[in-house]
């Protein structure tokens, strides 16, 4: 078991009627020796915020061992939720497990809940801990190549070997599909293995036509000379913005800036 510990601000409580005065470091104090002794946990990181006297928050970061079904990470999951210690808070907890890539490769997938307080053991929890499991898993499979899904309270990035365009467009239908309500801001971005280096933000079930129009100005762009990075930010209802930097900047950009105009793309080239 590799532990790692990040405890936030002093570690020196004052026990009152309200509890410690500083309410993150004694959580995360309480809360590190129940992940160090469970045996499904390969690492963890606990970070206690002390934002006023007597009042705090957490975020926790756990990586489940390799090998447990979903069955089992469910459960696992389920039980990290559930625990309380003395001095229980609010947090933010993101699990890592391992899971497959669509053409074989490791990946890394990840969920993200907000835990307020030990739900009530009535089946919500745990359906809800599953369906984010199984999206982790249909989200690793559209990878290539080594894959990581990181998802936090705010944003969520995919990275793996395999064209941006094409995953985001594929990541935004499977959310659709899902029904599920995506809170999170999503990025796709080539991994190592693919050149140029580029990635798209986007949120999802907002993206209209908009990666098509992005698709057909990346082509044209790429014609005009080899590219060496992009960046592109679709959002719902303004023109997507591209920023193309070319390894010799071509002479002539005017049919490329028609394109994207008609497209709808607002493009910086460098």
């Amino acid at each position: 078991m590799r532990r790692m510990s990040g405890v936030v601000a002093s570690a020196l409580l004052a026990t009152v009627g309200c509890g410690p005065v500083d309410a993150g470091s004694a959580f995360a104090e309480q809360f590190e020796p129940y992940l160090a002794s469970n045996e499904a946990v390969e690492t963890f990181t606990v970070y206690g915020d002390n934002t006023l006297p007597w009042t705090g928050g957490a975020d926790v970061d756990v990586t489940m061992v390799a090998g447990l079904s979903d069955e089992e990470l469910v459960e696992e999951v389920w039980a990290i939720t559930h625990h309380e210690v003395e001095h229980q808070i609010g947090y933010s907890l993101v699990i890592r497990f391992p899971s497959v890539a669509g053409d074989g490769a490791p990946a890394t997938t990840s969920l993200s809940l907000s835990v307020d307080e030990p739900a009530p053991d009535d089946g919500r929890a745990r359906e809800q801990i599953a369906e984010r499991v199984r999206l982790g898993r249909d989200v690793a499979a559209l990878g290539r190549g080594p894959t990581t899904f990181e998802v936090g309270s705010w944003d969520a990035t995919l990275t793996t070997d395999a064209d941006p365009v094409a995953t985001a467009t594929a990541l935004d239908r499977l959310i659709d599909e899902t029904g599920d309500e995506w809170s999170q801001h999503l990025t796709v971005a080539s991994g190592p293995a693919i050149l140029p280096d580029g990635s798209v933000e986007f949120a999802a079930g907002e993206t209209g036509g908009a990666l098509a129009e992005l698709r057909t100005v990346l082509d044209a762009a790429a014609a005009l000379g080899p590219v060496e990075s992009w960046t592109a930010d679709v959002t719902h209802g303004q023109p997507t913005t591209l920023n193309v930097v070319y390894a010799t900047r071509p002479a002539d950009l005017v049919p490329l800036t028609t394109l994207a105009a008609e497209n709808d793309v607002a493009l910086t080239v460098v």
